[in-house]
C-alpha cells in the first residue's frame, strides 16, 4: 500500500548484511585493509600494498565485488606511478599482475580496471606492442554485456588518452563498438590576471586590516563589481574566476599560515629586533614553533620507516603499523596543521585552561585526512574531472536558467528489501583513516609540538634595567581523572591564553569559510557541498555503520534525490555582509565594553573578600564556591569574544561579496550551514550581520511586514499582526534615532530581544520609509515566520488533539495563542493549592513563578528534555529571579525539581494526545531495542545453543558451561536493532545509540580511550527509548522545512531557515506563509504514525522479542511450573533461555509455513508464548507489564528526585523521628520471548489538520 509520499507502509526499505568472517581478526578488518592499502599505495609502499591485497584475497572470494574494486584501487596507483615516469619497468608489473594475480585467480575484471590497464598502455607502450596490449583488453571487455560501451563512456581517460583509444576501434574492425564517439571537454580556461583591490574598514582593536587580508588571502582581490566591469560583462569569465577564486580559498589556508609566520619572522630580524622577546607578536612565535617542529617530526619520520624495514611487510608491529600514514603529506604540511588544529581547539574552547587531549589528537587527525585525502584525489586524476566539472558549473551560473519543478509531495518508487552495493559502500571509505592511524598520528605529532612549544615570558623583576625574558613551556600536558578514568589534558600557558585572546592567529579559520560561488549540488553522501574540500552529506560524531550503510544504499537507489535538491535549494541562496551594520558593531567592538551581545574586554567584577579562619569551613566553602563563579563568569565573557573576533574576520574579509552556504544535515534529517563561524544559524549578532545577496521591491505588503518583523524582533511578538504593525509606527522616532545614532542615541534597539536584528530591520524600514515610493524600495533583510512551539504542533497534528492544536496556534483564531503562558498559570494554580496546605516549597515560590521560568523546560520536553535536564534549566531562571538562597532552609536546586515536575503534569494535560504517541513511541522503542532477528536466531542456532551437549569423553575437560550470568550477557549483546525508520522525504534515519565497549588506543603521550562503535554491538536500550520521540519530530520539523524550500525554489521565492524559523523577502512572506501551511496539511493529511506502525512490522517481521510477565500471575506460575518440569532433567540449565528463543523460532516458523502439516505441528508445540497465548488474559498482562517496564526507564529518575528533595525540604520544616530503613521491594517477573508485536496506535482526535490553512498565527 503506497501513500501520499511514494512510500510502502508494508515493504520498508531495508538493508540485508552479511558477515564476513575474518582469519586475521589481529591484523585489521576489511575496511581498515583497504584503508592501510590505499595509504601504502599514496606514499609508494607497493610491496606492502600487494600483501595486504593478497590477505584481502584469503578473506573474500573471487567473485567478491569488494575485491575487484580493491583491485582496481592497486592498478590505480600503478597507473598513475606510469603517468609520472613512462619508461620506468612498473607496466611490466602491472601486466603481470593484472593476468596473475587476477584472471589466473577468477577475478574479473570491470570497466574500471580495464580502463586502467588501457590507460597504462597508451602511456608506457608504444606501436604494435600497445596495439596488441589494447586489444587484449578491449576483447575482454568486448566478451562482457556493455562492458566496451561503459569502458568508453569512462571518466578514466584524458582527451588525448579517448581519442587514441577511439582511433584504435575505429581501424579495427574486429571489436564491437556499442557506443559512439563521445566529445570531450575543452581544457580550462587561464585564470585572468587581477590586481588587489584595496577595501576601506573600520580600524578595530585586535583586528587590524593587515591581520585580516593575510587572514584570508583569497579574497583580497575579488570584489565582484570591480571584477565584472574589468570583464566587460562577461557573465561566463567573471563566474569561472569566481570559481577559481573559491578553489583558492579552499586549498591555500595552511600554506598561507606559514608563508605568514616566515614572514613576520624575518620583518622584524631585518628590524633588529629578536622575535622571541616580543610578546605581541604571535605569528613569528608560531614560526619558532614550526621551525623547532620540522627537524622533529622528519626525525620521526625516518626513524618509523627504519623500524618498518627491519620488522618487514607482513609482520607489522604495532609501532609501525600505521607508518605509510605518516607519509601521506610531506612533513611542512604536517607541522602545520598540528599547530593550526590544536590552537583551533584552544581558541574554540574560549582559551580554555585544559582541552582533552582526545579531542585535539583527532581534530588534528582529522584535519591531515582530509587534506591527504584531497591530496589523494587529485593525484588520481580527479582533479581534472574537477576542472572540467568546475568549469561546467561556472557555465551553469553564467546562463540564466528557467526554475527547475520540485515534486514536493515526495512520490517516488517503492521502497524495498535492498542488498547494499557493499564493494562500492567499502571503496568510498578507503580514504577515511582508521581509528588506531589517527590516534597513533595526531598523538605522536601533538607531543612532539608539546615538546618544542615554548613561549617567553617577561618575568617581574623590577630591578632588572631592561624587560628580561625566560621561556617557558607554551603548553603542558596532564592527567586528571573523571569518574574514575584518566582523562589528558593540554593546558596552554597563561602566557599564551592572553596572546590569543588579543588576536587570533592566521589559519584558524580553517578553509571552511563561507562559500564565493553556488555550493557544488549534492549528488551523494560524498559529493557536493564545498568544490574540492572532503564534504559528507551526514555530521556523524557517533561513528555507526549502519545509518553509512542505509545513506549509501539510499542514493544509490534514488531516494535521496528530493532530499538532495532540497538541500541544493538552500545552499543556492545568496548572502552579503550588511556593511551598514558591521561598521556600527566594529565601533562597539572598539570601545570594549558590554553592547547587546558582545562582551567586555576587561570585566570589573570584584571578587568577595576571603572569610576569617574564625567563620569556619562553611563560610570558606561558599567563598569558594562564588570566587569560582566568578572566574567562570570572566572565562564565559573571554570565551565568547574571542569567538566573535573570528566573526568579525570572516564578516570584514566577505564585504562587498556575495557568499553562500553549503548545508548538510544531521541523522535526522535536519539541515545545518557547513561553514562554521559565520551563518544565519548563529546568534543575534551573527544573524544581524546577514541580509540575502538579492534584493527584492518590497510591493503592496512588504511595509507591512517590515514593521511586523521589527516588531518580533523588538520582542512585542503576542499580540495580532496589525497590533505589531501599530507597535512598530507608535515607535518611528525611537526607530529613527536607533538607525541614525545607534551608540549614541537613546539606544531604544538594545531593549530588544534580538538588538543587532532589530537594529538591522530599524535601519531597513527607514530606508524604505523614506523613499520616494516605499513600495519600490528594494529590501534584502530577510523576515522571519516563526513556528509556536513547532515540536507540539507537529505533536498535536499526529494526534489530532484540538485542545493542543489551539494552544499551538493550529487553531485559527484572533489573537496568537502562547503555549507557555498556558503551562505556567496551571503550574501556578497548583503551587497555589499546596500553598494552602502550607507545602513548603510552594510557600518559597508562590508568586514567582512567570512565562520565562517555564518556557524552556516546555519547548525542550517535546524534544526528549530528561528530568534533570528540566530541572537545571528552571533552576537557571531562578537563580536569575532569586539569585541568593544560600541562608534559605530550600535551595533553588530543590525548587527548580519541584517546579519540573509540575511543567511535566501540566503538559500532560494540554496534550494529552502528545502525552499518548511519546508513551507509544518508548513502547515501540522498549521491544525493539530488546528484540532479536530472524538471522541471529539462525546463527545462534548453528553454533549449537539448540544441540544437547556432547558426551564427555574419559580424561579430556568438560565443555563450559552456561551459567545465568553468562547466558543474560550473551542475550543482551544479541539485541542489536536500533529504531529505524523512512521520513516523508525518503530518508532512513538510524539512531545511532549503541553500547560499544571503550578502545584503548596507546599515543605517545598517553592511551587514549575512544568509543568505535560496530555494527554487531549491542544498542543503548536507554538512549534509543528516550531518543525516538524527539528524534522523530525532529525528523518531522526536517521534512516541512525541506518541502517548503523545494515549493518556494520552484515559485523563484529565496528561502532560508534556522530549523522551525522560515526567511524570505518582505515581499514574499505572504506567499511563503501560504506554502509552508500547504506542506504541513500535505504532511499531516497522512497518518503518520499508521504508516510508521506498518513500516516497524514489516521492517521487524520475523523477530522475537524478550518481554515479561508477572511471575506471581496465574499465567506467571503456569510458565513457571512448564519450566520445572522441562528442564530439571537438563544439564544445561544455565542457557534455557536460548533454548526457549530457539524454539520459538521453529515454532513461529511452522505456524508462519504454507503447509499445513508443519502448521499442525507448530499449534501442537508448547513453549511459554503457546502457555501466554492461551490465557485468556494474556494481553492486558504483557501490555500492562511492558508498559511499565518501558515507563521506569524513562520516569524513574523523576520520582525519586522529587521525593527525596521533599523530604529534604521537609526535614528543614519539622523534626522527623528516626525511621528504620525499608527494604527494596521486588517484583518478581518471567522472561518471555514473544513474536515481536507493536501496541494499537493511540486514537486519533477530531482535529482537522486542514484548518491550519486559515491560521494566521500558525507561523508568525
Amino acid at each position: 500500500m503506497v501513500d501520499a509520499f511514494g512510500l510502502d507502509k508494508t515493504d520498508p526499505f531495508e538493508i540485508n548484511f552479511h558477515y564476513v568472517h575474518n582469519p586475521f581478526p589481529l591484523r585489521g578488518e576489511p575496511v581498515e585493509l583497504v584503508q592501510n592499502m590505499r595509504a601504502s599505495l599514496q606514499v609508494g609502499l607497493f610491496d606492502r600494498a600487494e600483501a595486504l591485497l593478497q590477505r584481502l584475497g584469503e578473506i573474500f572470494p573471487p567473485s567478491n565485488p569488494q575485491l575487484v574494486e580493491a583491485h582496481n584501487l592497486y592498478i590505480r596507483a600503478n597507473v598513475e606511478a606510469i603517468v609520472r615516469n613512462p619508461n620506468g619497468d612498473r607496466i611490466g608489473r602491472l601486466q603481470y599482475w593484472f593476468e596473475r594475480e587476477m584472471r589466473r585467480n577468477g577475478i574479473q575484471p570491470n570497466e574500471t580496471t580495464l580502463a586502467l590497464m588501457c590507460r597504462a598502455s597508451i602511456t608506457a607502450l608504444s606501436g604494435e606492442r600497445q596495439v596488441r596490449s589494447l586489444r587484449r583488453y578491449l576483447e575482454i571487455a568486448a566478451e562482457k554485456t556493455r562492458i566496451l560501451a561503459q569502458l568508453l563512456d569512462s571518466g578514466e581517460f584524458t582527451h588525448s588518452e579517448w581519442r587514441t583509444l577511439n582511433l584504435l576501434i575505429e581501424s579495427h574492425s574486429d571489436i564491437s563498438q556499442e557506443s559512439s564517439p563521445i566529445a570531450r571537454d575543452t581544457p580550462f580556461l587561464e585564470e585572468p590576471t587581477t590586481k588587489p583591490l584595496q577595501i576601506q574598514s573600520v580600524e578595530q582593536r585586535g583586528l587590524g586590516l593587515q591581520t585580516l587580508k593575510k587572514s584570508l588571502v583569497s579574497l583580497e582581490d575579488s570584489d565582484d563589481a570591480t571584477m565584472l566591469q574589468k570583464m566587460h560583462g562577461d557573465l561566463s569569465a567573471y563566474y569561472q574566476w569566481k570559481f577559481e577564486q573559491q578553489e583558492r580559498l579552499e586549498q591555500d589556508s595552511i600554506d598561507a599560515a606559514v608563508d605568514e609566520w616566515r614572514a613576520e619572522h624575518e620583518n622584524m630580524v631585518k628590524m633588529g629586533i629578536n622575535p622571541a622577546f616580543q610578546s605581541k607578536s604571535i605569528k613569528a612565535m608560531l614560526w619558532n614553533w614550526y621551525s623547532a617542529l620540522l627537524p622533529k617530526v622528519q626525525k620521526e619520520i625516518e626513524s618509523v620507516k627504519t623500524k618498518e624495514d627491519k620488522i618487514g611487510t607482513i609482520h607489522l608491529h604495532d609501532t609501525v603499523r600505521y607508518a605509510p600514514y605518516f607519509a601521506l603529506l610531506p612533513p611542512e604540511k604536517l607541522c602545520a596543521i598540528t599547530i593550526v588544529c590544536t590552537l583551533q581547539e584552544l581558541v574554540s574552547e574560549g582559551i580554555a585552561p585544559g582541552v582533552k587531549l582526545g579531542r585535539i589528537t583527532l581534530k588534528i587527525a582529522a584535519a591531515l585526512q582530509d587534506e591527504a585525502g584531497a591530496l589523494w584525489e587529485k593525484r588520481v586524476g580527479k582533479s581534472k574531472k574537477a576542472q572540467r566539472r568546475t568549469k561546467k558549473l561556472a557555465k551553469q551560473a553564467a546562463t540564466p536558467k528557467a526554475q527547475e519543478p520540485s515534486n514536493t509531495s515526495a512520490k517516488g518508487t517503492s521502497i524495498n528489501v535492498v542488498e547494499l552495493d557493499e564493494a562500492k559502500y567499502l571503496m568510498s571509505r578507503q580514504t577515511e583513516w582508521p581509528v588506531g592511524a589517527r590516534v597513533m598520528v595526531g598523538g605522536t605529532l601533538l607531543a612532539k609540538l608539546v615538546q618544542v612549544a615554548r613561549i617567553d615570558v617577561r618575568q617581574q623583576n623590577l630591578e632588572a634595567p631592561k624587560p628580561e625574558f625566560k621561556p617557558e613551556p607554551a603548553l603542558r600536558h596532564d592527567v586528571t581523572y573523571v569518574r574514575g578514568k584518566h582523562i589528558g589534558l593540554i593546558h596552554a600557558h597563561d602566557a599564551l591564553r592572553e596572546l590569543l585572546a588579543r588576536e587570533p592567529p592566521r589559519g584558524l579559520l580553517g578553509a571552511r569559510l563561507p562559500m564565493l560561488v553556488e555550493p557544488k549540488p549534492w549528488e551523494s553522501p560524498k559529493d557536493g557541498g564545498f568544490l574540492t574540500l572532503p564534504s559528507r552529506l551526514v555530521r556523524d560524531k557517533t561513528g555507526d555503520e549502519t545509518q553509512k550503510m542505509y545513506l549509501f544504499a539510499s542514493a544509490a537507489r534514488g531516494d535521496l534525490d528530493q532530499l538532495f535538491k532540497s538541500l541544493n535549494v538552500l545552499g543556492r541562496t545568496p548572502w552579503r555582509i550588511n556593511e551598514d551594520l558591521l561598521t556600527v558593531m566594529a565601533e562597539a567592538w572598539n570601545t570594549g565594553e558590554a553592547i547587546a551581545d558582545i562582551p567586555p574586554a576587561n570585566p570589573d567584577i570584584p571578587y568577595p573578600p576571603e572569610p576569617s579562619t574564625e567563620e569556619g569551613d562553611v563560610a570558606k566553602a561558599i567563598w569558594l564556591r562564588r570566587r569560582q563563579a566568578i572566574d567562570n563568569e570572566i572565562g564565559g565573557y573571554h570565551s565568547n569574544r574571542c569567538f566573535q573576533n573570528l566573526q568579525l574576520e570572516v564578516a570584514r574579509a566577505f564585504l562587498g561579496k556575495s557568499m553562500y552556504f553549503p548545508h548538510n544535515i544531521d541523522f535526522r534529517g535536519r539541515a545545518y550551514p557547513m561553514p562554521p563561524f559565520l551563518n544565519h544559524m548563529g546568534a543575534d549578532n551573527a544573524r544581524g550581520l546577514l541580509q540575502f545577496g538579492v534584493a527584492k521591491e518590497l510591493g503592496e505588503q512588504g511595509l507591512f511586514w517590515l514593521k511586523v518583523q521589527v516588531a518580533n524582533l523588538h520582542g512585542f511578538d503576542k499580540a495580532s499582526l496589525t497590533e505589531r504593525a501599530d507597535f512598530t509606527a507608535s515607535h518611528i522616532e525611537d526607530i529613527r534615532d536607533s538607525a541614525a545614532n545607534p551608540l549614541t542615541g537613546s539606544r531604544w534597539w538594545l531593549k530588544a530581544a534580538d538588538p543587532w536584528q532589530c537594529l538591522a530591520a530599524c535601519m531597513d524600514l527607514v530606508k524604505a520609509i523614506d523613499s520616494p515610493d516605499p513600495s519600490k524600495y528594494k529590501s534584502s533583510l530577510p523576515v522571519h515566520q516563526d513556528g509556536t512551539c513547532n515540536g507540539l504542533q507537529h505533536y498535536a497534528a499526529l494526534g489530532g488533539d484540538s485542545f493542543g492544536a489551539a494552544q499551538v496556534n493550529l487553531e485559527p483564531g484572533e489573537r496568537p495563542a502562547d503555549v507557555y503562558s498556558g503551562v505556567a498559570n496551571l503550574v501556578k494554580a497548583a503551587i497555589k493549592e499546596e500553598v494552602a496546605e502550607g507545602h513548603p516549597m510552594a510557600l518559597a515560590l508562590d508568586g514567582k513563578i512567570t512565562r520565562k521560568v517555564v518556557k524552556q523546560t516546555v519547548m525542550t520536553n517535546v524534544y526528549g528534555v530528561t528530568f534533570v535536564g528540566a530541572r537545571d534549566q528552571v533552576q537557571r531562571q531562578l537563580d536569575d529571579i532569586m539569585p541568593d538562597r544560600s541562608e534559605s532552609n530550600v535551595s533553588n536546586y530543590q525548587l527548580a525539581a519541584y517546579i519540573a515536575h509540575k511543567i511535566f503534569k501540566a503538559l500532560s494535560t494540554m496534550f494529552q494526545g502528545a502525552h499518548d504517541i511519546q508513551d507509544w513511541f518508548g513502547q515501540c522503542a522498549f521491544r525493539i531495542s530488546t528484540a532479536v532477528t530472524a538471522e541471529q536466531i539462525d546463527r545462534l542456532a548453528k553454533r549449537g545453543f539448540e544441540k544437547k551437549p556432547k558426551p564427555v569423553s574419559k580424561g579430556s575437560k568438560p565443555p563450559a558451561k552456561l551459567n545465568r550470568a553468562s547466558t543474560i550477557k550473551l542475550i543482551k549483546e544479541q539485541f542489536q536493532s536500533s529504531v529505524i525508520w523512512t521520513t516523508p522525504l525518503k530518508l532512513t534515519v538510524v539512531q545511532p545509540y549503541r553500547a560499544s565497549d571503550d578502545r584503548q588506543v596507546q599515543s605517545t603521550l598517553q592511551s587514549i580511550t575512544i568509543k568505535q562503535p560496530k555494527l554487531n554491538d549491542a544498542v543503548s536500550k536507554r538512549k534509543q527509548l528516550q531518543g525516538f520521540p524527539p528524534n522523530f519530530v525532529h525528523s518531522l520539523d526536517a521534512t516541512h522545512m525541506m518541502l517548503t524550500a523545494l515549493k518556494c525554489d520552484e515559485l523563484g521565492l529565496t528561502f532560508a531557515s534556522v530549523h522551525d524559523s522560515f526567511w524570505t523577502h518582505a515581499a514574499d512572506v505572504p506567499v511563503m506563509n501560504r506554502v509552508l501551511r500547504e506542506a504541513f496539511v500535505a504532511m499531516h493529511s497522512e497518518n503518520i504514525i499508521d504508516r510508521l506502525a506498518e513500516e516497524l512490522k514489516a521492517r521487524h517481521r520475523g523477530s522475537l522479542y524478550l518481554a515479561t510477565v508477572k511471575a506471581r500471575s496465574a499465567v506467571g506460575k503456569k510458565i513457571k511450573k512448564f519450566r520445572a518440569e522441562r528442564y530439571k532433567t537438563m544439564a544445561k540449565k544455565g542457557s534455557w533461555q536460548l533454548d526457549e528463543l530457539i524454539e520459538e523460532k521453529k515454532r513461529q516458523d511452522l505456524l508462519n509455513s504454507a503447509d499445513e502439516e508443519d502448521q499442525r505441528l507448530g499449534r501442537e508445540m508448547v513453549t511459554p508464548a503457546s502457555i501466554y497465548e492461551a490465557h485468556a488474559q494474556s494481553t492486558s498482562i504483557l501490555e500492562v507489564s511492558l508498559q511499565q517496564e518501558a515507563e521506569e526507564v524513562l520516569e524513574a529518575e523523576v520520582e525519586e528526585e522529587v521525593k527525596a528533595l521533599q523530604a529534604d525540604a521537609n526535614a528543614h520544616t519539622a523534626e522527623t523521628k528516626p525511621q528504620a530503613k525499608a527494604k527494596p521491594s521486588f517484583t518478581l517477573i518471567s522472561p518471555v520471548w514473544l513474536p515481536l508485536t507493536f501496541p494499537p496506535v493511540p486514537e486519533k482526535g477530531d482535529f482537522d489538520v486542514r484548518r491550519v490553512r486559515d491560521s494566521p498565527y500558525f507561523f508568525s
